[in-house]
């Protein structure tokens, strides 16, 4: 029989108690002690030490132990604690950085990051400036991180683990006996050399499970308070540009998408085409993740935009990989005066593998082009006539999978939480094409998880694709852009949303929705998934990171503002500092 301490050792602090309550707690005679001993920024340290080796601990006893009935009975709590301690963690680590940023620099910052014992915790002023920074917010916040400290001794004390018995000197002692045999900010490898033996009962990990989710939430909500104090500071990652102005993107866009209507053939009923959407995003050359992935540091050209096309449209899709190029309209000199200007040369992003476009051979018959032999890649010019030319391409070798995969059916695998690289390097892709692609017809039609397709294989993860590249279906025949029209940014924004907590929760939300959320006529409309999202949302805010959370609701809210416009530069500016900006940063902070 599991032994455990009982319920009234360790109160469960609900939503409605004040923070008095956890005062009261952790200044008792049995917590006094250790309390004096530390400051709460070595406590903060401590935990930050602490979680990746419970997580390690926890996450390991299936192979340590030997497998008996009361293990298998209470092994899916303990999954459940192990997700929570993965949630608190990444929430806990953007907290922290917030909270040093303003005072250590980067090298105090990521020494402290990188080393919970460092001495650079207990040194200096660091307290006293915290306090002077955060003013009342510096005692509540302590107090939470106290709280999970609590936690976290209590659940290492059930796992026998050399050192701990309750409270941050032991918290010391559990880190100081197990030192990271592999350290980095995002993986760190263990080992321990007894025997571990989990002795919590069921009920004590629900409780665990109860304040672990409260005070995710506590530190999620201080990151977002703490906003006002990082914009009165620079940004440690600079801001986001596109590539190109998005009017220009968007008339690009436009221009292929126009073209292709008109050149497909009117003989076959369906002309299903996939377009890589893709970042387009300005950024300082970036290195691989610690997992050895790559973010999608090559930026892609304004000017060009990568498709998948039906070789036989009246057939299942059988991919035909190719790129599109918009030429640039000739351009006219105002003024016979020019300054000359000497430098090194340098390469071009928009340079073409061509000279002159209009000495590329025509295509008068694009589906029969395309339905023929190829030997070669081959790419297609847009001419300033509306013409397509083709020309010998120099596009990558890419290893592509024999048949499309949909995000609504991997929605299950990322719930085995994917490499974060691959997962923001998607997410950001999603979000990004909806700046350029929202004014253009490829988001005229309805979108979501059955219109995201994946088609390039990967080798380096558990999922079957490479989520870092998604493609977005849309089908060129006359009776599908004509039956399923968006209501415009709003409508977008709704759509975003739901893809969104989708991904981060690894469920549809079709899975979530109820009876109730159709309405008296009981159809499945925009109010219906807001009703949805809403009531989703909610639960799940707990558990998804800030970057998340504060994407998800600015979409619901832009859902929701009759005004929403992303062709107004302003209105654009704040919206992607509101969206794109945190999950650019929140994706540096958790890979590096």
């Amino acid at each position: 029989m599991h032994g455990g301490v009982s319920s009234h050792d360790h109160p469960v602090i609900t939503p409605t108690k004040s923070f008095s309550l956890i005062a009261k707690h952790l200044t008792t005679s049995t917590s006094k002690t250790w309390f004096e001993m530390v400051t709460g920024v070595e406590t903060a340290g401590l935990v930050l030490g602490s979680l990746p080796l419970l997580i390690a601990a926890l996450e390991n006893y299936d192979d340590i132990v030997q497998p008996t009935k009361a293990f298998f009975s209470w092994r899916k709590h303990r999954r459940k604690l192990v997700q929570e301690l993965y949630t608190l963690r990444a929430s806990y680590d953007q907290a922290i950085n917030i909270l040093l940023n303003p005072v250590v620099d980067l090298e105090e910052l990521k020494d402290m990051i990188e080393n919970p014992l460092s001495d650079k915790w207990t040194a200096g002023d660091i307290a006293d400036n915290l306090r002077d920074m955060l003013g009342t917010a510096y005692d509540p916040l302590i107090l939470t991180i106290s709280e999970i400290s609590y936690i976290l001794g209590d659940i290492a004390t059930h796992l026998g683990i050399q050192g701990p018995l309750q409270g941050t000197p032991h918290l010391r002692n559990m880190v100081l006996a197990h030192p990271s045999v592999a350290n980095n900010q995002s993986l760190r490898k263990f080992e321990f050399k007894n025997r571990m033996l989990f002795t919590m009962k069921k009920s004590t990990i629900k409780q665990n499970l109860e304040r672990l989710e409260i005070c995710t939430q506590r530190i999620n909500s201080w990151i977002d308070r703490a906003g006002r104090f990082i914009d009165e500071r620079p940004r440690q990652f600079s801001k986001l540009k596109f590539a190109e102005s998005l009017s220009r993107i968007q008339e690009n866009a436009t221009k292929i998408h126009d073209a292709l209507s008109q050149s497909r053939c009117k003989t076959k009923p369906r002309h299903p085409t996939l377009l890589l959407m893709e970042q387009r995003l300005k950024r300082p050359k970036m290195k691989k993740s610690s997992h050895g992935i790559s973010l999608i540091s090559t930026m892609s050209e304004p000017m060009c935009f990568k498709l998948s096309i039906n070789r036989e449209c009246h057939q299942s899709l059988v991919p035909f990989n190719t790129e599109f190029r918009v030429t640039d309209s000739p351009i006219e000199l105002k003024s016979t005066k020019q300054k000359v200007k000497i430098s090194a040369p340098q390469q071009r992003m928009n340079d073409t593998p061509y000279h002159d476009p209009m000495k590329l051979p025509l295509v008068t018959d694009f589906c029969r082009f395309i339905e023929g032999p190829t030997h070669s890649p081959i790419g297609f010019c847009l001419d300033t006539t509306g013409k397509f030319r083709a020309y010998p391409s120099q596009i990558t070798a890419i290893k592509y999978i024999d048949h499309i995969v949909t995000l609504e059916s991997i929605l299950p695998s990322l719930k085995e939480r994917p490499p974060l690289a691959a997962l923001y390097g998607l997410v950001i892709t999603l979000v990004a094409s909806i700046f350029q692609l929202s004014h253009t017809p490829w988001l005229h039609q309805t979108w979501n998880k059955k219109d995201i397709i994946f088609l390039r294989a990967y080798n380096e993860s558990t999922l079957p694709v490479d989520i870092r590249y998604p493609y977005l279906m849309r089908d060129f025949s006359s009776e599908s852009c004509l039956s399923s029209t968006t209501g415009g940014d709003c409508s977008n924004f709704l759509a975003l949303a739901i893809l969104l907590l989708e991904i981060t929760s690894g469920r549809s939300i079709e899975e979530e929705r109820e009876p109730e959320d159709l309405g008296k006529h009981g159809v499945v409309d925009e109010k219906a998934d807001l009703r949805t999202l809403d009531r989703w949302y909610r639960k799940e805010i707990y558990r998804m990171t800030a970057g998340f959370s504060k994407a998800v609701l600015t979409c619901l809210q832009q859902y929701l503002d009759p005004t929403a416009n992303l062709e107004n530069p302003d209105y654009c500016q704040v919206i992607k500092e509101k969206i794109l900006q945190p999950l650019e940063d929140e994706m540096h902070h958790l890979i590096h």
